[in-house]
């Protein structure tokens, strides 16, 4: 007899006979993680906290912050689009139309609390040319040429021209999704001097809310897409395999074969509740632990659904063997005692290998890591706690509504 033997089978009657009991605990942690989970700071995507504080580069940064204040920038890119293939296709910016567009985003752009500074071609011609634009394309272009400094401006080949805004010191990271969504608003609503030509956000300050935008809808269908591949791995499993069985069984009437299949739809979507529980556990502790959340961290929740949901299916399975000649409690204990084990060391080596990925320098790892570990240990809990307990009352009850209908 091995060690764990005793505690594992007071462990397996305890659940198996105390249903119930079982699902009520369960169902308080939940509402409790639910609430915790309301608490999780989602954080912007910023590259400043992928990189540890002790890394030579950061503490230059900070150094520059602290002696010349907030060092942060944003970038407006108008350039030429190559793709734009219309008879008034423009091949220079150095037009006056296109510089008085600069210059009135130029100007709309200082009305915002946040930007200091605002810089470009239009700024810098107005001010070696006393404050005035000049009409004329070829006293634009004069301009330009016989001063060096407007090479910061625009591209040698005159297609891509930039505006650079500076920001206050006021300024916080937390305040970069309205500012760049300010911008935004800003470009959306001055008319463009030509059709041909793209306006963009760019600069390290934009980059968060971009990557936000554009990473968040992406995780958000992942996640989609991996529990709908679940359920159909899940209804092959369980369901579609139990349909050919009855099928090839010739001494059953067909409402016997339809019940059988419909009643093993039970043991297909069980499953789920592992993964379900799991993951609103996870995203509990990370609110109640303050661990901040971002658009690429919360794409972990598809690999922990693909690593939990087989937790789930291990114990339905292996019960799905033991109540052929069993009683749901006595089944569920057999289930148990042999799945715990196995389950048990599965899950201690996923976390010693995602505990792992914490061992490097880089900060993103070591979230991924935590915040992975923490999923596949909560559906782990998951299995050997609710989906025990749920499946020995469906069977209660189904063994209930054959005896009621037997005396009938």
């Amino acid at each position: 007899m091995s060690w764990y033997d005793k505690p594992l089978k007071a462990y397996s009657k305890f659940i198996s006979h105390n249903p119930y009991w079982v699902i009520l605990g369960v169902v308080i942690v939940i509402l409790i993680a639910a609430f915790f989970s309301t608490k999780i700071v989602y954080e912007s995507f910023d590259t400043s906290k992928m990189i540890p504080d002790n890394y030579e580069v950061v503490k230059a940064f900070n150094l520059l912050e602290d002696t010349f204040g907030n060092p942060s920038s944003i970038l407006i890119a108008i350039q030429i689009d190559d793709d734009f293939s219309g008879y008034n296709k423009i091949y220079d910016l150095r037009d006056y139309e296109s510089i008085k567009y600069m210059d009135i985003l130029t100007n709309y752009l200082k009305n915002n609390d946040y930007i200091n500074t605002v810089d470009s071609l239009s700024s810098g011609i107005r001010q070696v040319n006393e404050d005035i634009i000049p009409k004329s394309n070829t006293e634009i272009n004069s301009i330009i040429f016989n001063n060096s400094s407007f090479e910061r401006y625009i591209s040698n080949d005159y297609t891509m021209s930039l505006i650079r805004i500076s920001l206050t010191d006021n300024f916080i990271e937390a305040d970069a999704e309205k500012l760049v969504f300010n911008i935004e608003e800003i470009i959306n609503i001055v008319n463009k001097p030509h059709i041909g030509i793209t306006v963009k956000v760019a600069g390290e300050v934009a980059t968060g809310p971009i990557v936000d935008r554009e990473i968040g809808p992406d995780m958000q269908k992942t996640s989609s897409y991996s529990i709908y591949g679940i359920i159909v791995i899940l209804i092959l499993i369980f369901v579609v395999g139990e349909m050919i069985s009855s099928f090839k069984r010739k001494d059953e009437v067909l409402k016997v074969k339809l019940i059988k299949i419909f009643g093993s739809m039970r043991f297909g979507l069980i499953p789920l509740s592992t993964i379900i529980i799991g993951i609103i556990w996870t995203f509990g502790y990370l609110g109640l632990t303050k661990i901040g959340l971002s658009s690429i961290t919360s794409g972990v929740i598809s690999m922990i659904m693909g690593i939990g949901i087989d937790f789930g299916i291990q114990t339905v399975m292996r019960f799905k063997h033991e109540i052929k000649n069993k009683t749901p409690e006595k089944a569920m204990e057999n289930t148990l005692y042999n799945v715990f084990i196995p389950m048990a060391t599965t899950t201690i080596a996923t976390l010693i290998g995602f505990k792992a990925m914490g061992m490097g320098e880089l900060t993103l790892l070591k979230d991924l890591g935590a915040i992975m570990s923490y999923g596949v240990a909560a559906c782990f809990l998951a299995a050997i706690t609710f989906v025990p307990a749920i499946l020995v009352v469906f069977e209660k009850w189904i063994l209930y509504l054959k005896k009621i209908k037997n005396k009938k």
